[in-house]
């Protein structure tokens, strides 16, 4: 047991390659004088129980002939040293064969390899956790990860080294012993074999583009971060560092992979927080540059609700007020911008140039009040609800929306064939306006202001387009068309306005332009639609102005003496038409038949005064008004049956029913 205590510890220790040095000591020369046994005396009490107990009384001397355990070490070293008949003679070692390197316990030299191994034995080699490594033949090691794994030789008793050959079975031939360790592995694992089911924590990365598309979207957070924290909020002086992450945004938002970036870290949000509180030209317009391409490529539901919450309608108001070009701006001192962010404002620029929002004619320079109309349009066109929305049209935005507009006043206006700055201003503003102002005055916001300036603005510059009849197919002329129609439909007061200003036999001189017009292109077969939407809403304008206004039809009734009267040749055109478009055989004579629909009702809402009745008498062969009754019951059966705008039917049924009445008495 000496001996045994004596060994090194090697429990949780790496093997070590050692020498085992063996001091032997000389032979020892037998002592004649000790004898090898010695009787014990007959007066010793031991000699007397011995005998009781039939024992021997002879003992053995003390200097006995038990091999010691340096002598045993020897006897092994002697006989491992000397080679056997199945051992090959010399001394050097085959690279075919597995060969003991070192060894790290010597308990395994003590054991006699002859002697079976006792299950206490076991259990002890078991419990020190003993590791030898082997010598490898010529082929190479598959896996070597560190010393978590150990393969051994292919053999045909690999067991044998390490004295277990006789408690295990032999092991084929060709196949190897790996002495993995209980070291838990690693979770990452690159080899190709399947992930195990029942195993979800041990993620494996498939392939190459996997990797790369991990890396691309760690890259992606971190630069949507890194804009999150650079955007900040707008201060009382201009920041260098919001500046620059804004051009950068402005100048990727092209990319439809950076936008959906954008929406899905929220970094939108961020560009829009406090917008309205932002006083610096360059940050606003680059916040207006970012919506633009925002609404221009996608549905931006979720951007109205941020626009409303920010109240960004403060900051459209300052860009609409700033209509020089940004390159001129970029350039001058206070701004302080670099040669390098001139440059990537003016790259933005070209870019925003390039969207396909401007309709049929681009602007000559995308100036921060072109920008903010831009926007403005897109913002109304996809939700009609913003254009009654205060946070985004307070009244800073809506007074200079009609300031654009009035410049439409100018007879000077219409003469010019170029599109001149004003002009792209005042037909974007109108076409703003067609909704802004109807939900304006359905709110009744500002309604003292609407009389005193904004419907004079529309009135002037509706009579305006009246005296040029080059302007039939302007799109600033349909926006008029539109306010017209809606500001006489939700303001009765509004009609006193236009009375006032004598636009009615002007209006009615222009839809007698617009039958003749409409009538040659349908026997041309050259039939647009745009032709019977624009004389459908001169219908509206002036059945508003008759149906709701006295002064209107006296003023119509007036003009009848003039050579050209108005009132004549709609009543002229009605009665030459009426019957050989009662029956469409095409598209363009239905829509054409709509629009006689529409004369017809205004014919009678004229009518109800009395003299209009005896001018449509003396004009009409049976001297009454029954070809005008007809085509208004006609057309109040097909809104009836068509089921909308049923209390618009109940209101024309009226009609009727009253001029029946009032002819019986004339």
């Amino acid at each position: 047991m000496e001996a045994f205590d004596r060994l090194p510890n090697t429990v949780g220790q790496q093997p070590q390659i050692q020498q085992i040095v063996v001091r032997l000591a000389p032979k020892r020369q037998p002592n004649p004088k000790s004898p090898d046994s010695y009787e014990i005396p007959p007066d010793s009490p031991l000699r007397s129980v011995r005998e009781a107990r039939g024992r021997p009384v002879t003992l053995a001397s003390k200097a006995s002939n038990k091999p010691r355990l340096v002598d045993r070490l020897k006897q092994q070293a002697e006989e491992h040293d000397e080679p056997t008949g199945s051992e090959k003679s010399d001394s050097q070692v085959s690279w075919g064969e597995p060969v003991v390197l070192s060894q790290t316990s010597e308990t395994s030299a003590v054991a006699s390899p002859a002697s079976p191994q006792s299950p206490g034995a076991r259990r002890l080699q078991k419990s020190t956790k003993t590791r030898t490594t082997f010598a490898r033949s010529t082929s190479g090691l598959k896996r070597v990860y560190g010393q978590d794994r150990i393969t051994l030789l292919e053999e045909e008793d690999p067991y044998a080294a390490i004295g277990m050959a006789e408690d295990l079975p032999p092991v084929s031939k060709g196949r190897s012993l790996e002495l993995v360790t209980h070291k838990a592995k690693s979770s990452l694992n690159l080899e190709d074999d399947p992930v195990e089911s029942g195993s979800p924590g041990k993620a494996r990365i498939r392939d190459i583009h996997e990797l790369r598309q991990a890396g691309a979207n760690s890259r992606a957070a971190d630069e949507m971060h890194d804009f999150s924290i650079q955007i900040g909020s707008p201060g009382s002086k201009p920041s260098s560092s919001r500046r620059a992450a804004l051009l950068q945004i402005s100048d990727k938002v092209r990319e439809k992979e950076f936008r959906r970036l954008l929406r899905d870290h929220g970094v939108d949000a961020m560009v829009l927080k406090d917008a309205g509180k932002e006083s610096d030209i360059i940050s606003g317009y680059l916040i207006a540059a970012i919506l633009v391409h925002l609404l221009a490529t996608s549905p931006s539901a979720h951007i109205a609700r941020l626009l409303r919450a920010e109240e960004v309608g403060s900051l459209f108001g300052r860009l609409l007020g700033v209509d020089h070009d940004m390159k001129k701006i970029a350039r001058e001192r206070k701004t302080n911008l670099s040669k390098r962010s001139q440059a990537s404002l003016a790259a933005i620029q070209t870019a925003l140039m390039e969207l396909p929002i401007w309709n049929a004619s681009k602007p000559t320079n995308v100036s921060p009040r072109k920008v903010t109309l831009a926007c403005l349009n897109l913002l109304v066109a996809e939700d009609v609800t913003l254009a009654g929305d205060l946070a985004i049209f307070p009244s800073s935005v809506t007074d200079q929306l009609f300031t654009f507009l009035s410049v439409a006043r100018n007879d000077d206006f219409w003469d010019s064939t170029d599109v001149s700055s004003e002009g792209f201003d005042a037909r974007y503003a109108g076409s703003v306006l067609e909704l802004h102002a109807l939900k304006s005055m359905e709110s009744q916001v500002d309604s003292d202001k609407w009389m005193t300036d904004y419907i004079p603005t529309v009135a002037d510059a509706f009579g305006a387009t009246l005296q040029k009849p080059a302007a039939s197919n302007s799109k600033l002329e349909h926006s008029l068309l539109k306010l017209v129609v809606d500001m006489t439909n939700f303001n009765p007061n509004a009609l006193e306005v236009f009375v006032s200003r004598n636009i009615l036999p002007a209006l009615a001189r222009s839809v007698c332009g617009s039958f003749a017009q409409a009538l040659a292109l349908v026997l041309e077969d050259e039939w647009t639609s745009e032709v019977s939407d624009r004389l459908v809403l001169k219908l509206a304008a002036l059945i508003n102005f008759v149906e709701q206004s006295m002064p209107a039809r006296r003023a119509f009734y007036e003009s009848h003496s003039e050579s050209n009267s108005p009132m004549r040749e709609l009543i002229r055109i009605f009665l030459d038409n009426h019957r050989a478009l009662a029956e469409a055989d095409s598209e363009a004579k239905g829509h054409l038949n709509v629009a006689f629909g529409y004369l017809s009702v205004f014919l009678g809402y004229l009518s109800l005064y009395p003299p209009v009745r005896q001018v449509f008498r003396s004009s009409h062969r049976a001297k009454n008004l029954r070809p005008m009754l007809d085509s208004i019951q006609e057309f109040t059966n097909v809104h009836r049956t068509a089921g909308v705008h049923a209390g618009y039917a109940e209101r024309l049924q009226d009609l009727v029913d009253k001029l029946e009445n009032d002819s019986t008495y004339d």
